[in-house]
């Protein structure tokens, strides 16, 4: 009736070599189809992905990048569809570079805990907004961004998937609805 839970994430340091695997081990099997879209690397796909019952080794196409966000979406289920209660961000580094320290937290109010809600960040540069990475809230609405630099920035949720925040503002603002 509960959801996967990570119980181990190696490498344990923060520090990863170019073409280290990066492996993450559950406390139940999961569903291998839940996971092609729910793991990122640094806001997208582009590693080589293998699962097998309740372990996924992530290996890059050619080599990491100096730092590797690794993001494991809430959308990860075991086979009888019971989703995870909370992402998961553990940031790699190659040992010359060092994480940025900035963390901006938050809670989201008015939800329901079987939704998932994606929160946008956005840094604020000469009064335009930039998307830099999204994640998800947990099931009681709380989220976390790490390794952010310093910096103005705006927050935005919406339940579903958050593609497009600005088309998505544009059609709530206007009365219409967004998907």
């Amino acid at each position: 009736e509960k959801g996967p839970v990570i119980i181990n994430i190696t490498p344990l340091s923060d520090n990863l070599s170019s073409n280290e695997p990066i492996i993450i081990e559950f406390d139940e099997n999961i569903d291998p189809n839940s996971i092609l879209l729910a793991i990122t690397i640094n806001q997208n796909n582009n590693f080589k992905l293998k699962s097998f019952k309740n372990k996924i080794v992530i290996h890059p196409d050619d080599s990491w990048e100096d730092i590797v966000e690794l993001y494991v979406s809430r959308r990860v289920q075991d086979y009888q569809e019971n989703k995870m209660d909370e992402s998961v961000t553990k940031i790699y580094k190659n040992p010359s570079k060092e994480i940025e320290n900035g963390i901006i937290v938050g809670e989201l109010i008015n939800i329901l805990d079987n939704k998932i809600y994606e929160v946008g960040l956005y840094k604020i540069i000469n009064q335009e907004s930039s998307f830099i990475k999204k994640v998800e809230s947990n099931i009681q609405g709380k989220f976390k961004f790490i390794n952010v630099e310093s910096g103005e920035y705006r927050v935005a949720s919406i339940e579903g998937d958050l593609n497009n925040f600005n088309y998505d503002y544009r059609l709530n603002r206007y009365g219409m609805q967004s998907k």
